[in-house]
């Protein structure tokens, strides 16, 4: 007969609990049950018998017939099938039943066909296993066969439960045995820890003790180090079974199962089981793989008086394998506590002697002398600083009232009377005394002294002693009577330092002034680049689409273009200034510029100026952007040759120096440290101070009207300053004039130089797309025209976020972004090319500008990677540029 199945009308984790209570899981074979296994194959005639135990992941077999093996995997088992019947299962055919049909045991090797099982029940109706007999026929059972099984499982549940109070009664006697044993061993434990010398060691004895009363394979004693409950191991004691892990002394951090032991603050008892389930217990898998399975866990808190934890005791791995209990426990909490106090005692001396060593520390590098009086007025302490005022060791003065030591004899060479003692004076009076007095040398020097005299009081007011500050002032009277004699001079010294302050202040202002025509000449630099970058564009393709014939308006466009260029250089020599302009240094030899610029320099200046070069040898190597070095060298040589109408000389003389702190201190923006100097000398006219002053100032010109701008000297200025250099002027009237380039250092390797060049660039196709990214309509109609002439496809927006959308609609097919880098709408052609990237990471990028903002543009250099072509630009340049990059291999 065959029971219906049912749905499982109890909790797993209740039933395991239940097996584990019996103990017999990997228990030897036992007469009693292999007798039961005998009798179910020989009544019902089969070749296979077994006591099974289902546990949570495999079925051990208690007992078996024909079978060959102690234990198998759940996933093959038969019996855990018969764990949801009532009471009994048979399974005449496996092939044929839908549970079982493609078990291994059934379509493999194996070929089991039948099976019967009669449940192992506990009192409360639990299932923990069967009573089965299995062939490998298909086969039916009689009921007396059945009734037999049934028979025998409650036989074999009997067993059980006479073999689990045999047992615990075995075990009750032991205990009380062993709970005697312990109780002794507690007091000698007691005795054994009270007479080690340290806190380490008395944990140390207490983590044998613990193991060796207990019985346990480990003992560790582990003190929180830190609010997130993580351990650190004090102490250790182990058995042979640890021994290749007595020197571990790392624990978890603090989210594991030790810190949640200290989170609950009472006594821990847990099974291996339950320690391997619990959600904050990680093992030992990533620092020691091949542990020993912790079989039990016994930790008790270590509780401070005030209430704090102190850490964990713990046990582990119990010897035999058996389970921590009650009694363990209370033996446990007993070292706790044992544990706690050498701790705490531990902590107070620890804390009682560095506060000895600090106070000592504090007193013996005070350069106050002092002493400490107990109540009879006796000298009990004196620090270093009062050693050395007195020439006397403390163990010389002590118990010797502090007039013996510091006045044994008058500066007249009398006895001293008490009464003419200061200090003395001071002590009946108990209240805080100041004075000068004079002390007497254990050498016989005499030297004066200021003192603080204060009581040392106890908790009834009742003045116990007298704390004596002493510093000898022997400089401070010296010191005032030198300030006396010298009064002054030093009146003096603050007017020069006042005078001193008044350039520096000077200076800053100056600078300050500087900066605020920079910004405001470099924003009209930038609306002026736009405006020349329409007028330039478009003269431009004028003259590129004038013909031939038309010599007369190509002659007007020309001038134009002439004119338009004229003031291109004037809005960069403003950028310059304003410390706005795209630099792109590289490291320079600056001799070999010099020398370099001869040509140019002769055919500038004409024949009437005599050009001597003085180059210093080993010079340092600059890193500068070498175009604006020449302009700024060349612009100063042409302000010489104006100075110098008659003819004159001019020197250029190169040397490497240094800028010490007092030149920094006297000149803004300029950094200590190793410097290259350019100095350019003249014979000319020279200036006065007045005219100095203004001499870098954007359009200031000595000049008559048409002959200068008044840029060439800002333009140097803004360069230098941007290269993170100095510029100083000087100036005689009729003496000539100087100026020095300072450039810092460059620190590195030396780097060879390498001159640009510009090559031709072909034109473009319409298979090539650019985006034109411009706010401005008039410079954003002249790039696409140029483009699409040149040959592109081109496509145009005025803002950014319109500029992403087309990215977006073009799916890729954009080759290049030609984008201005200031942009309405907050967001700024530098963030546009960076979304623009993430769309399409392969896309080439061109940036135009008439004003460098730090958007790509730091500390005066373009970023690393970043292609720009200044407005305003011509069309070959445009050409040139978007060809060059287009054609480039990232």
């Amino acid at each position: 007969m065959q029971n219906e199945p049912i749905e499982a009308a109890w909790d797993e984790d209740e039933r395991v609990a239940a097996l584990d209570r019996y103990r017999i899981l990997d228990t030897p074979p036992e007469t009693e049950f292999d007798d039961i296994a005998r009798i179910a194959a020989d009544v019902c005639g089969t070749p296979i018998a077994v006591v099974n135990l289902v546990s949570r992941d495999r079925q051990f077999f208690k007992a078996e017939v024909g079978l060959g093996v102690r234990e198998t995997p759940l996933d093959t088992s038969f019996c855990r099938h018969a764990l949801l019947e009532r009471d009994f299962l048979v399974v005449p055919d496996a092939r044929k039943d839908p549970r079982l049909q493609h078990n291994p045991l059934v379509t493999g090797e194996a070929g089991l066909r039948f099976y019967a099982g009669a449940l192992l029940k506990t009192e409360e109706g639990l299932p923990l296993g069967t009573v089965c007999v299995l062939d490998y026929e298909p086969r039916h059972l009689t009921e007396r066969q059945l009734g037999t099984l049934r028979a025998l499982a409650r036989q074999a549940m009997s067993q059980m439960r006479l073999r689990l109070a045999l047992a615990e009664r075995e075990e009750n006697a032991g205990m009380s045995r062993r709970h005697a044993a312990q109780l002794q061993a507690l007091a000698q434990a007691s005795l054994e820890v009270g007479a080690a010398p340290t806190m380490e060691a008395k944990l140390e004895a207490i983590t044998g003790i613990a193991r060796r009363i207990v019985g346990a394979h480990q003992s560790v004693v582990s003190m929180t180090r830190g609010p997130d409950w993580s351990q650190a191991i004090n102490a250790v004691s182990m058995s042979e079974r640890y021994d290749r892990w007595r020197d571990y002394g790392r624990m978890p951090d603090g989210s594991g199962i030790y810190a949640w032991a200290c989170e609950v603050n009472e006594p821990i008892r847990m099974t291996q089981a339950e320690l391997e389930a619990h959600p904050r217990w990680r093992g030992f898998g990533g620092h020691a793989p091949d542990h020993p399975p912790m079989r039990g866990w016994l930790a008790a808190p270590m509780i401070a008086r005030d209430g704090r934890n102190l850490g964990l005791i713990q046990l582990s791995d119990k010897e035999g394998g058996g389970e921590f209990d009650a009694s363990d426990e209370a033996i446990l909490l007993q070292l706790a506590q044992l544990a706690s106090t050498a701790i705490e005692e531990a902590r107070t001396e620890a804390r009682l002697r560095e506060t000895t060593r600090r106070l000592d520390a504090v007193l013996n590098n005070a350069s106050v002398s002092i002493f400490l009086m107990d109540e009879r007025q006796h000298c009990v302490y004196m620090n270093a600083a009062a050693e050395r005022l007195t020439g006397y060791s403390l163990d010389e003065v002590q118990g010797r009232p502090l007039h013996d030591v510091i006045h044994h004899t008058h500066p007249d060479g009398r006895p001293f009377p008490i009464e003419d003692c200061a200090i003395d004076r001071a002590f009946p009076e108990n209240n805080n005394t100041r004075g000068e007095e004079v002390f007497v040398h254990r050498d016989g020097s005499f030297y004066p002294v200021a003192f603080t005299a204060s009581p040392i009081r106890d908790e009834a007011a009742k003045t116990v002693g007298t704390i004596i500050e002493v510093r000898d002032i022997r400089d401070e009277k010296a010191a005032r009577e030198a300030l006396a004699r010298h009064g002054e001079e030093l009146e003096t010294l603050v007017a020069e330092r006042t005078e001193e302050l008044e350039r520096t202040h000077e200076a800053l202002r100056q600078s300050q002034k500087m900066e605020a025509v920079g910004q405001l000449t470099g924003g009209v630099a930038h609306d002026f680049n736009n405006l020349l970058q329409i007028v330039i564009g478009n003269l431009d393709l004028i003259q590129r689409n004038l013909p031939e014939e038309a010599a007369r308006l190509r002659r007007a466009a020309g001038n134009a273009m002439t004119g338009a260029k004229r003031a291109a250089t004037l809005t960069q020599r403003l950028l310059a200034f304003s410390r706005r302009q795209p630099l792109e240094p590289r490291p320079i030899s600056v001799n070999r510029l010099v020398t370099n610029m001869s040509d140019l320099l002769d055919r500038t200046l004409g024949e009437t100026i005599e050009i001597e070069t003085i180059l210093s040898g080993s010079l340092w190597q600059v890193e500068a952007d070498p175009n604006q070095l020449e302009a700024a060298i060349l612009n100063l040589a042409v302000n010489a040759r104006d100075a110098m109408p008659g003819g004159g000389k001019l020197t250029i003389e190169t040397a490497n120096t240094y800028l010490d702190h007092g030149y920094v201190a006297h000149n803004a923006e300029v950094q200590p440290g190793q410097y290259v100097v350019i100095c350019v000398s003249d014979t000319g006219t020279g200036m006065d101070k007045q005219t100095m002053s203004k001499v870098f100032e954007p359009f200031f010109t000595t000049k008559e009207v048409g002959k200068g701008t008044g840029l060439g000297l800002s333009q140097v200025y803004g360069f230098v300053k941007q290269s993170g250099g100095n510029v100083k002027i000087y100036s005689e009237v009729d003496e000539g004039t100087t100026v020095k380039i300072y450039l810092p250092r460059r620190v590195g390797s030396a780097a060879e130089e390498q001159a640009g060049g510009e090559g031709v660039a072909p034109e473009g196709n319409r298979l090539e797309t650019i985006l034109v990214l411009e706010d401005d309509d008039d410079v954003r109609a002249y790039s696409a025209e140029v483009l699409r002439e040149l040959g592109y496809r081109v496509l145009e927006a005025g803002e950014g976020a319109s500029a992403l959308r087309l990215l977006d609609r073009e799916d890729g097919k954009v080759d290049l972004l030609f984008s201005d880098v200031v942009l309405p709408g907050g967001m700024s052609g530098a963030v546009v090319a960076e979304e623009a990237r993430k769309r399409q990471p392969k896309l080439k990028v061109l940036f135009t500008t008439g004003y460098a903002r730090n958007a790509i543009v730091h500390q005066g250099r373009l970023d690393h990677g970043v292609e720009l072509l200044t407005k305003p630009f011509t069309f070959t340049a445009l050409a040139t540029r978007v060809r060059d990059i287009l054609d480039r291999r990232d």
